[in-house]
């Protein structure tokens, strides 16, 4: 462990400085925590000007954001609106976008009788982009994208 520095408290200080990162985020990222897709996800951001993006990485990616939408009652999509508008607007952020993957475990285990999974998670990217549009004027949804794994290659589709 680094130079430490322990206090009667039981907490440890460590002497090390990192350097603040003091440019602000431009935007929200969503996509799913599955590590096979994630850090291809993020190269995928920063080389395609996504760079300064706020990653929100969860199971299902927009996903179970989209099925909150649709069918849990008033309490929870109250929360996940105001935890968007915390930083679409209060924050400022502007640019919003969305990564869906195939073989998503996250959808085989919420849909297991779903046929195609790729469609069901293009329509909620799709549904979820809307959502946004509608409810947050001034916000622009700057990419839907679907990762799509072959072996050991991921190939980006863009969703139009």
């Amino acid at each position: 462990m680094e130079n430490e520095k322990n206090n009667k408290d039981g907490v440890t200080e460590l002497r090390r400085l990192y350097p603040a990162d003091l440019e602000p985020a431009e935007g929200v990222a969503i996509f799913c925590c599955d590590l096979i897709f994630r850090n291809t996800q993020q190269r995928f951001l920063k080389k395609n000007g996504f760079e300064r993006f706020v990653p929100i990485s969860v199971p299902g990616g927009g996903g179970p954001l989209a099925e909150q939408l649709q069918s849990f009652p008033s309490p929870e999509k109250h929360s996940l609106e105001a935890y968007l508008r915390l930083l679409l607007e209060e924050l400022g952020l502007k640019r919003v976008v969305f990564i869906g993957h195939s073989n998503c475990r996250w959808y085989k285990h919420n849909f297991p009788k779903e046929v195609n999974y790729e469609s069901k998670i293009i329509s909620d990217l799709r549904l979820m982009s809307e959502y946004i549009q509608k409810t947050f004027p001034g916000v622009k949804v700057e990419g839907l994208f679907y990762a799509d794994r072959n072996e050991d290659q991921i190939r980006m589709k863009k969703i139009t």
